[in-house]
Protein backbone atom coordinates (compact mmCIF):
# COMPACT_ATOMS: atom_id res chain seq x y z
CA UNK A 1 0.00 0.00 0.00
CA UNK A 2 1.55 3.27 -1.10
CA UNK A 3 1.96 5.59 1.72
CA UNK A 4 1.97 9.78 1.81
CA UNK A 5 4.57 11.17 4.18
CA UNK A 6 2.21 13.33 5.74
CA UNK A 7 -0.98 14.71 4.60
CA UNK A 8 -3.01 18.10 6.72
CA UNK A 9 -6.62 17.91 6.01
CA UNK A 10 -9.86 19.85 7.28
CA UNK A 11 -11.25 17.32 9.50
CA UNK A 12 -14.76 19.25 10.30
CA UNK A 13 -16.09 21.50 13.12
CA UNK A 14 -15.86 20.57 16.51
CA UNK A 15 -18.18 23.14 18.89
CA UNK A 16 -18.26 25.42 15.62
CA UNK A 17 -13.97 25.52 15.40
CA UNK A 18 -12.88 24.53 12.61
CA UNK A 19 -10.54 21.55 12.89
CA UNK A 20 -7.59 21.36 9.91
CA UNK A 21 -4.37 21.21 12.23
CA UNK A 22 -4.20 17.65 12.45
CA UNK A 23 -1.22 15.87 10.76
CA UNK A 24 -1.45 12.16 9.87
CA UNK A 25 1.37 10.44 8.12
CA UNK A 26 1.73 6.71 7.06
CA UNK A 27 -2.00 7.11 5.62
CA UNK A 28 -2.71 7.48 1.58
CA UNK A 29 -5.27 11.04 1.58
CA UNK A 30 -7.98 8.78 0.42
CA UNK A 31 -8.33 6.28 3.62
CA UNK A 32 -8.95 9.52 5.91
CA UNK A 33 -12.18 9.14 4.29
CA UNK A 34 -15.90 10.35 6.40
CA UNK A 35 -15.68 7.45 9.28
CA UNK A 36 -11.76 7.96 9.83
CA UNK A 37 -12.70 11.98 9.73
CA UNK A 38 -15.67 11.22 12.54
CA UNK A 39 -13.77 8.74 14.87
CA UNK A 40 -11.10 11.39 15.02
CA UNK A 41 -13.17 14.40 15.27
CA UNK A 42 -14.60 12.19 18.23
CA UNK A 43 -11.44 11.91 19.92
CA UNK A 44 -10.69 15.64 20.23
CA UNK A 45 -14.36 16.22 21.05
CA UNK A 46 -13.37 14.61 23.81
CA UNK A 47 -10.22 17.01 24.36
CA UNK A 48 -12.32 19.79 23.79
CA UNK A 49 -14.83 18.82 25.95
CA UNK A 50 -17.61 20.36 23.12
CA UNK A 51 -21.12 17.72 21.94
CA UNK A 52 -21.41 19.22 18.39
CA UNK A 53 -19.55 17.84 15.82
CA UNK A 54 -19.78 18.55 11.72
CA UNK A 55 -17.86 16.06 9.73
CA UNK A 56 -16.72 16.94 6.45
CA UNK A 57 -18.27 13.95 4.05
CA UNK A 58 -21.96 12.70 3.62
CA UNK A 59 -24.55 11.31 6.06
CA UNK A 60 -23.73 7.57 6.03
CA UNK A 61 -25.47 6.30 8.91
CA UNK A 62 -28.64 7.08 11.23
CA UNK A 63 -27.66 10.32 13.36
CA UNK A 64 -29.62 8.79 16.40
CA UNK A 65 -28.07 5.84 16.71
CA UNK A 66 -24.47 7.55 16.25
CA UNK A 67 -25.24 10.05 18.80
CA UNK A 68 -25.69 7.38 21.07
CA UNK A 69 -23.04 5.46 20.19
CA UNK A 70 -20.21 8.00 20.65
CA UNK A 71 -22.24 9.49 23.62
CA UNK A 72 -21.56 6.11 25.13
CA UNK A 73 -17.99 5.83 23.95
CA UNK A 74 -16.80 8.70 25.46
CA UNK A 75 -18.66 8.73 28.89
CA UNK A 76 -16.00 6.41 30.57
CA UNK A 77 -16.82 6.71 34.21
CA UNK A 78 -13.06 5.91 34.97
CA UNK A 79 -11.77 8.75 32.89
CA UNK A 80 -14.32 10.95 31.27
CA UNK A 81 -13.95 14.43 32.63
CA UNK A 82 -17.70 15.30 32.22
CA UNK A 83 -20.24 13.54 30.53
CA UNK A 84 -21.07 14.02 27.31
CA UNK A 85 -23.90 14.33 25.21
CA UNK A 86 -22.82 14.10 21.48
CA UNK A 87 -24.99 15.75 18.08
CA UNK A 88 -23.10 14.96 15.16
CA UNK A 89 -24.16 16.72 11.68
CA UNK A 90 -22.75 16.53 7.61
CA UNK A 91 -21.74 19.31 5.32
CA UNK A 92 -22.33 17.56 2.39
CA UNK A 93 -19.18 17.15 0.93
CA UNK A 94 -17.98 13.92 -1.26
CA UNK A 95 -16.91 10.94 0.73
CA UNK A 96 -14.40 9.39 -1.30
CA UNK A 97 -15.08 5.53 -0.02
CA UNK A 98 -12.39 3.36 -1.41
CA UNK A 99 -13.38 -0.11 -2.37
CA UNK A 100 -12.27 -3.33 -4.22
CA UNK A 101 -8.61 -2.85 -3.91
CA UNK A 102 -5.83 -5.30 -4.27
CA UNK A 103 -4.67 -6.09 -1.03
CA UNK A 104 -6.48 -9.32 0.65
CA UNK A 105 -6.33 -8.86 4.26
CA UNK A 106 -7.99 -11.21 6.69
CA UNK A 107 -7.44 -9.38 9.61
CA UNK A 108 -6.17 -5.89 10.81
CA UNK A 109 -4.66 -6.13 13.98
CA UNK A 110 -4.55 -3.01 16.50
CA UNK A 111 -0.59 -3.46 17.57
CA UNK A 112 1.20 -1.63 20.14
CA UNK A 113 4.36 -4.15 21.15
CA UNK A 114 2.25 -4.72 24.45
CA UNK A 115 1.61 -8.26 25.68
CA UNK A 116 -2.10 -8.28 24.67
CA UNK A 117 -1.55 -7.21 21.09
CA UNK A 118 1.30 -9.59 20.53
CA UNK A 119 -0.73 -12.55 22.11
CA UNK A 120 -3.64 -11.66 19.45
CA UNK A 121 -0.78 -11.33 16.33
CA UNK A 122 0.64 -15.13 17.73
CA UNK A 123 -2.80 -16.04 17.75
CA UNK A 124 -3.79 -15.21 14.30
CA UNK A 125 -0.49 -16.73 13.12
CA UNK A 126 -1.26 -19.77 14.63
CA UNK A 127 -4.92 -19.95 12.82
CA UNK A 128 -2.79 -19.18 9.53
CA UNK A 129 -4.79 -15.68 9.06
CA UNK A 130 -3.79 -13.23 6.70
CA UNK A 131 -2.70 -10.45 9.16
CA UNK A 132 -1.47 -6.45 8.97
CA UNK A 133 -0.35 -5.09 12.23
CA UNK A 134 -0.96 -1.67 12.46
CA UNK A 135 0.50 0.99 15.03
CA UNK A 136 -1.24 4.31 15.46
CA UNK A 137 0.31 6.45 17.44
CA UNK A 138 -1.21 10.10 18.80
CA UNK A 139 1.88 12.06 20.92
CA UNK A 140 1.54 10.19 23.72
CA UNK A 141 3.96 10.00 25.99
CA UNK A 142 5.24 6.32 25.62
CA UNK A 143 4.95 6.58 21.91
CA UNK A 144 8.65 6.43 20.61
CA UNK A 145 9.54 3.62 22.83
CA UNK A 146 6.39 1.41 22.18
CA UNK A 147 7.44 2.55 18.55
CA UNK A 148 10.80 0.75 18.93
CA UNK A 149 8.75 -2.58 20.42
CA UNK A 150 6.88 -2.79 17.78
CA UNK A 151 9.27 -2.47 15.43
CA UNK A 152 11.65 -5.09 17.13
CA UNK A 153 8.88 -7.64 17.51
CA UNK A 154 7.72 -7.53 14.07
CA UNK A 155 11.47 -8.20 12.61
CA UNK A 156 11.63 -10.63 14.89
CA UNK A 157 8.42 -12.48 13.24
CA UNK A 158 9.30 -11.09 9.72
CA UNK A 159 6.46 -9.54 9.55
CA UNK A 160 6.15 -5.97 8.27
CA UNK A 161 4.02 -3.13 10.40
CA UNK A 162 1.52 0.10 9.00
CA UNK A 163 2.43 2.79 11.20
CA UNK A 164 0.21 5.32 11.08
CA UNK A 165 1.20 8.83 13.08
CA UNK A 166 -1.46 11.21 13.81
CA UNK A 167 -0.08 14.58 15.68
CA UNK A 168 -2.79 15.09 18.49
CA UNK A 169 -0.16 16.18 20.99
CA UNK A 170 -1.50 19.21 21.47
CA UNK A 171 -4.54 18.13 22.37
CA UNK A 172 -3.62 15.73 25.15
CA UNK A 173 -3.46 17.15 28.58
CA UNK A 174 0.56 16.67 29.23
CA UNK A 175 -0.29 15.33 32.78
CA UNK A 176 -3.17 13.36 31.33
CA UNK A 177 -5.15 15.27 34.55
CA UNK A 178 -8.45 15.75 32.58
CA UNK A 179 -8.98 12.15 31.13
CA UNK A 180 -7.29 9.70 33.67
CA UNK A 181 -5.41 6.73 33.46
CA UNK A 182 -3.71 7.54 30.44
CA UNK A 183 -6.98 6.85 28.51
CA UNK A 184 -6.94 8.70 24.98
CA UNK A 185 -10.51 8.97 24.78
CA UNK A 186 -12.44 6.90 21.78
CA UNK A 187 -8.73 5.42 21.22
CA UNK A 188 -10.19 2.01 19.95
CA UNK A 189 -12.77 3.69 17.90
CA UNK A 190 -10.61 5.59 16.35
CA UNK A 191 -8.23 2.08 15.48
CA UNK A 192 -11.35 0.39 14.19
CA UNK A 193 -12.69 3.44 12.20
CA UNK A 194 -8.93 3.22 10.39
CA UNK A 195 -8.63 -0.08 10.12
CA UNK A 196 -12.04 -0.31 8.26
CA UNK A 197 -10.48 2.41 5.91
CA UNK A 198 -7.14 0.25 5.44
CA UNK A 199 -9.45 -2.88 4.76
CA UNK A 200 -11.77 -0.89 1.84
CA UNK A 201 -8.75 -1.96 -0.04
CA UNK A 202 -9.16 -5.31 0.56
CA UNK A 203 -10.33 -7.89 -1.70
CA UNK A 204 -11.74 -9.75 0.53
CA UNK A 205 -15.92 -9.58 1.33
CA UNK A 206 -14.94 -11.13 4.74
CA UNK A 207 -12.60 -9.38 7.48
CA UNK A 208 -12.05 -9.09 11.02
CA UNK A 209 -10.59 -6.15 13.44
CA UNK A 210 -8.61 -7.07 16.74
CA UNK A 211 -8.96 -5.36 19.52
CA UNK A 212 -7.17 -7.52 21.83
CA UNK A 213 -9.44 -7.18 25.10
CA UNK A 214 -9.37 -9.86 27.17
CA UNK A 215 -12.25 -11.12 29.36
CA UNK A 216 -12.06 -9.49 32.38
CA UNK A 217 -11.80 -6.10 30.50
CA UNK A 218 -15.10 -6.79 28.69
CA UNK A 219 -17.73 -4.98 30.45
CA UNK A 220 -19.89 -1.49 30.38
CA UNK A 221 -17.08 -0.08 32.32
CA UNK A 222 -14.60 0.14 29.38
CA UNK A 223 -16.82 1.67 26.74
CA UNK A 224 -14.67 0.97 23.98
CA UNK A 225 -14.32 -3.07 24.73
CA UNK A 226 -17.47 -3.82 25.15
CA UNK A 227 -20.03 -6.09 23.79
CA UNK A 228 -21.74 -3.02 22.78
CA UNK A 229 -18.79 -1.41 21.37
CA UNK A 230 -17.75 -4.22 19.68
CA UNK A 231 -21.68 -4.99 18.06
CA UNK A 232 -21.74 -1.41 17.09
CA UNK A 233 -18.79 -0.75 15.43
CA UNK A 234 -18.90 -3.94 13.35
CA UNK A 235 -22.55 -2.32 12.17
CA UNK A 236 -21.30 1.10 11.50
CA UNK A 237 -18.00 -0.15 9.49
CA UNK A 238 -19.64 -3.22 7.14
CA UNK A 239 -23.04 -1.17 6.70
CA UNK A 240 -20.17 2.09 5.43
CA UNK A 241 -18.19 -0.51 2.95
CA UNK A 242 -20.21 -2.80 2.08
CA UNK A 243 -18.17 -5.67 3.69
CA UNK A 244 -18.50 -8.07 5.80
CA UNK A 245 -16.59 -6.62 9.19
CA UNK A 246 -16.43 -8.00 12.46
CA UNK A 247 -14.81 -6.09 15.37
CA UNK A 248 -13.78 -7.96 17.97
CA UNK A 249 -11.14 -9.78 20.03
CA UNK A 250 -10.01 -12.86 20.08
CA UNK A 251 -9.79 -13.16 23.92
CA UNK A 252 -13.74 -12.81 24.89
CA UNK A 253 -13.85 -15.47 26.73
CA UNK A 254 -10.25 -16.01 28.38
CA UNK A 255 -8.60 -14.14 31.29
CA UNK A 256 -4.81 -12.39 30.72
CA UNK A 257 -3.01 -14.71 33.29
CA UNK A 258 -4.51 -17.66 31.01
CA UNK A 259 -2.96 -15.99 27.92
CA UNK A 260 0.13 -15.46 28.94
CA UNK A 261 0.80 -18.56 30.75
CA UNK A 262 0.21 -20.32 27.36
CA UNK A 263 2.30 -18.16 25.71
CA UNK A 264 5.11 -19.12 28.28
CA UNK A 265 3.89 -22.31 27.69
CA UNK A 266 3.51 -22.82 24.04
CA UNK A 267 4.26 -19.72 22.22
CA UNK A 268 7.29 -19.19 23.33
CA UNK A 269 9.45 -22.01 21.71
CA UNK A 270 7.74 -22.01 18.59
CA UNK A 271 8.06 -18.44 17.77
CA UNK A 272 11.23 -17.47 19.80
CA UNK A 273 9.45 -14.87 21.48
CA UNK A 274 9.07 -14.44 24.96
CA UNK A 275 6.31 -12.70 27.01
CA UNK A 276 9.08 -10.01 28.62
CA UNK A 277 9.80 -8.50 25.11
CA UNK A 278 6.44 -6.89 25.14
CA UNK A 279 6.11 -3.33 27.11
CA UNK A 280 2.30 -2.64 28.82
CA UNK A 281 4.12 0.76 30.35
CA UNK A 282 2.84 4.13 30.73
CA UNK A 283 5.66 5.20 29.92
CA UNK A 284 7.15 3.08 27.61
CA UNK A 285 9.97 1.70 29.75
CA UNK A 286 8.42 -1.29 32.36
CA UNK A 287 8.90 1.47 35.25
CA UNK A 288 7.61 -0.82 37.76
CA UNK A 289 5.78 2.19 39.34
CA UNK A 290 2.60 3.24 36.78
CA UNK A 291 -0.74 0.60 37.13
CA UNK A 292 -0.02 -0.85 33.87
CA UNK A 293 2.80 -2.33 35.16
CA UNK A 294 1.54 -3.31 38.76
CA UNK A 295 -1.62 -5.03 36.33
CA UNK A 296 1.37 -6.65 34.03
CA UNK A 297 3.08 -7.78 37.15
CA UNK A 298 0.15 -9.60 38.53
CA UNK A 299 -0.48 -11.10 35.96
CA UNK A 300 2.98 -12.52 35.16
CA UNK A 301 3.52 -14.02 39.02
CA UNK A 302 -0.04 -16.30 38.09
CA UNK A 303 1.45 -17.38 34.38
CA UNK A 304 4.40 -18.78 35.94
CA UNK A 305 6.57 -15.85 34.63
CA UNK A 306 9.87 -14.01 35.96
CA UNK A 307 9.24 -10.03 36.67
CA UNK A 308 12.91 -9.21 36.34
CA UNK A 309 12.46 -6.87 33.73
CA UNK A 310 10.91 -4.01 35.50
CA UNK A 311 13.34 -1.13 36.61
CA UNK A 312 11.71 -1.26 40.06
CA UNK A 313 9.89 -3.66 41.64
CA UNK A 314 6.31 -3.19 41.02
CA UNK A 315 5.28 -4.71 44.49
CA UNK A 316 7.18 -2.29 46.22
CA UNK A 317 4.27 -0.03 45.55
CA UNK A 318 6.54 3.71 45.44
CA UNK A 319 3.69 5.04 44.55
CA UNK A 320 1.42 3.72 46.61
CA UNK A 321 -1.21 2.60 43.84
CA UNK A 322 -1.41 -1.27 45.35
CA UNK A 323 -2.16 0.54 48.66
CA UNK A 324 -4.92 3.04 47.35
CA UNK A 325 -6.20 1.26 44.60
CA UNK A 326 -6.42 -1.96 44.25
CA UNK A 327 -6.86 -3.08 48.28
CA UNK A 328 -9.20 0.06 48.25
CA UNK A 329 -11.10 -1.34 45.50
CA UNK A 330 -10.54 -5.23 46.35
CA UNK A 331 -14.49 -6.05 46.73
CA UNK A 332 -15.37 -4.80 43.47
CA UNK A 333 -12.90 -6.68 42.03
CA UNK A 334 -14.06 -9.61 39.64
CA UNK A 335 -13.42 -13.11 41.40
CA UNK A 336 -11.06 -14.12 39.27
CA UNK A 337 -8.81 -11.08 39.52
CA UNK A 338 -8.84 -10.73 43.15
CA UNK A 339 -7.22 -14.52 43.06
CA UNK A 340 -5.05 -13.20 40.99
CA UNK A 341 -3.76 -10.13 43.18
CA UNK A 342 -3.76 -12.21 45.86
CA UNK A 343 -1.85 -14.98 44.77
CA UNK A 344 0.50 -12.40 43.34
CA UNK A 345 1.04 -10.48 46.58
CA UNK A 346 2.03 -13.64 47.95
CA UNK A 347 4.52 -14.65 45.87
CA UNK A 348 6.13 -11.23 46.40
CA UNK A 349 5.88 -10.93 50.21
CA UNK A 350 9.00 -10.42 51.21
CA UNK A 351 9.17 -7.07 49.18
CA UNK A 352 5.53 -5.86 50.56
CA UNK A 353 4.76 -3.04 53.12
CA UNK A 354 3.85 -3.76 56.74
CA UNK A 355 0.43 -2.45 55.70
CA UNK A 356 0.20 -4.69 52.60
CA UNK A 357 1.37 -8.05 54.36
CA UNK A 358 -1.47 -6.97 56.86
CA UNK A 359 -4.07 -6.91 53.95
CA UNK A 360 -2.19 -10.07 52.71
CA UNK A 361 -2.45 -11.99 56.07
CA UNK A 362 -6.36 -11.18 56.54
CA UNK A 363 -7.48 -12.30 53.24
CA UNK A 364 -5.45 -14.95 52.09
CA UNK A 365 -5.58 -17.70 54.17
CA UNK A 366 -9.32 -17.85 53.56
CA UNK A 367 -9.51 -17.82 49.40
CA UNK A 368 -6.34 -19.93 49.59
CA UNK A 369 -8.61 -23.12 48.39
CA UNK A 370 -9.61 -21.23 45.30
CA UNK A 371 -6.52 -19.43 44.87
CA UNK A 372 -4.63 -23.03 44.71
CA UNK A 373 -7.33 -24.05 41.95
CA UNK A 374 -7.15 -20.85 39.84
CA UNK A 375 -3.53 -21.23 39.24
CA UNK A 376 -3.22 -24.16 39.01
CA UNK A 377 -5.93 -23.99 36.09
CA UNK A 378 -3.98 -21.06 34.69
CA UNK A 379 -0.57 -23.04 34.46
CA UNK A 380 -2.34 -25.88 32.62
CA UNK A 381 -4.21 -24.17 29.64
CA UNK A 382 -3.31 -25.96 26.67
CA UNK A 383 -5.69 -24.73 24.58
CA UNK A 384 -7.28 -21.03 23.97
Amino acid sequence: MAQKEELNMMLGKIGGKQIDDVKISGMQNELVDVSVRLALLTVLAGYLEFDKIVIKGKKFVDKYFFNRFLSYVLNDKRAAPRTFNIDIDFDGSDNHILQNGMDDYDLILSFSGGADSTAGLLYALDKKLKVKPVYVGFGQKNEKEEIVYVKRILKKLNIEPLIIMIDINEYIDQDWKRWKLGIIPARNYLFAAIAGSVLSLSKSKKSKIWICAHQEEINTTHTDKSKRFFKSASKILSNLYGKDISVTTPFMNITKPEILAYWHNKWEKKYNLTVNETVSCYFGNNCGVCKACINRAVVFCCAGIEIENFKVNPFLDKKKLIQNSYINSFDSLHAERRLDFLFALNEQKSVLSKNLKIFLELNYKRYQKKINKRIKFIRSVNNI
